[in-house]
């Protein structure tokens, strides 16, 4: 879908690329590098069709990266993979 279509929808929705990018804790620039396709990153891209009411192949024309290996899922904070590191029981 090209860029204008997708501000267009945006639009039809009564959606703003800044409240998105608040919902997902992203910059508003963020979103724009996606819907123009300099950033292609799958969590953000899943983000804007799904709130656009559309599917990721919908939107983007190609299948959702994280459907062959199951779900794709925004990674965790630093901060959560060091506690589970920490909770790992130490060996001998």
């Amino acid at each position: 879908m090209a860029p204008k279509d997708i501000r267009k929808r945006f639009l039809d929705l009564d959606l703003s690329e800044a409240s998105l990018a608040r919902e997902l804790t992203v910059s508003k620039q963020t979103i724009s590098a996606a819907i123009h396709g300099a950033l292609r990153t799958p969590w953000v891209r899943r983000a804007i069709a799904e709130r656009l009411g559309m599917t990721y192949r919908g939107m983007w024309g190609e299948d959702d990266p994280g459907t062959a290996r199951g779900t794709f899922h925004r990674a965790s904070s630093p901060a959560s993979h060091d506690a589970s590191i920490n909770d790992a029981p130490a060996d001998g």
